[in-house]
């Protein structure tokens, strides 16, 4: 079987077929996908994504901001009680097995540069705790 390296530039009126053929190897794929850009908006969800996770499918069209998803799961008991004794700084585990963290938006901003010693006294405030807490996170940034 040939190859197709949907990666090069295709000559004008060919990036519909570059792009459909992509989307069927992805959707193809055993595995749940979801790419998302720097912001953590969602930039692909394949099909077997959508599948395990029973969320509206508008929450997964493209340039929706993933968070949103893992909010939605949360809030609609995907990730039911836990185990809090395994439950580090807000971490579940879903039924797949699959570890995931929901954390404010406000929250990352305040981790989000590891060289800051503001960053660091923050980070560190998160670690401790097992469910998210911005205000106490929020007065380890301010020192």
């Amino acid at each position: 079987m040939a190859s197709i390296d949907v990666a090069v530039q295709t000559t004008p009126g060919t990036e519909p077929l570059a792009q459909a053929q992509l989307r069927v190897a992805l959707d193809n794929l055993p595995g749940a996908i979801v790419y998302t850009d720097d912001d953590l908006n969602i930039v692909f969800c394949n099909g077997r994504f959508s599948e395990m996770y029973s969320v509206p499918p508008a929450l997964l069209e493209h340039g929706r901001p993933y968070p949103a998803v893992l909010r939605y799961l949360a809030e609609h008991g995907y990730y039911g009680a836990g185990d809090p004794a395994a439950q580090v700084c807000g971490w579940l585990k879903d039924k797949y097995g699959l570890s995931w963290q929901i954390v404010p938006e406000k929250q990352l901003k305040l981790i989000g540069n590891p060289k800051s010693a503001k960053s660091q006294r923050a980070f560190a405030e998160m670690m401790r705790r097992k469910k998210p807490d911005l205000a106490a996170v929020q007065r380890a940034y301010d020192g």
